[in-house]
């Protein structure tokens, strides 16, 4: 039984110790939900226990129900922050945060630093439509990445996220006489 208890902690400090770097910063996109023809936006945040003056998230969704993409300045950007955005192809996305000069860092450790700002089409079937991080076209780049305080880069981990698309009354039916 002891010998179990000490492989426990010793497992539980190995996590700590070495695992929890590897969860130490997530790039989150966030979910949202909108009805045709509506404008949503989708934050996409960071959540980190160190600093960071930069950050690249590549994403891709579906041209079937989003259009119109652009990408707006979140809280965790100061004002000596840039914010470039590309579209490489239809579906893909390609945004860029930085400090010209190097510095300052995020305002914060954790918080949302852009917004994506997408048009759900007026014809977008109902349901859920992923917004996934990409290396396509570039696979040399990656899909996500921070520069810390020092100039070295963080692979961060990711999470995707999505637009639910709403049905609109007008989507509906009813008979109102048998």
């Amino acid at each position: 039984m002891k010998s179990q208890y000490v492989v426990s902690t010793l497992s539980l400090l190995f996590v700590f110790a070495f695992g929890g770097n590897l969860l130490a910063q997530t790039i989150r996109i966030g979910a949202v939900s909108g009805i045709k023809g509506q404008t949503v936006s989708v934050p996409v945040t960071l959540t980190s226990v160190s600093s960071h003056t930069a950050a690249l998230v590549r994403v891709q969704y579906n041209t079937a129900v989003l259009e119109n993409v652009a990408a707006m300045s979140g809280p965790l950007m100061s004002n000596g922050h840039a914010l470039d955005s590309y579209s490489p192809a239809a579906g893909r996305f390609d945004v860029a945060v930085y400090a010209p000069l190097g510095m300052p860092s995020f305002k914060a450790k954790t918080g949302t630093v852009f917004n994506l700002s997408f048009r759900v089409k007026s014809n977008a079937p109902s349901g859920v439509s992923p917004i996934t991080f990409t290396t396509i076209g570039t696979p040399s780049l990656p899909a996500a990445d921070l520069v810390g305080v020092t100039g070295a880069a963080v692979s961060p981990s990711t999470v995707a996220g999505s637009v639910r698309v709403l049905a609109t009354a007008a989507d509906k039916t009813w008979q109102l006489y048998p």
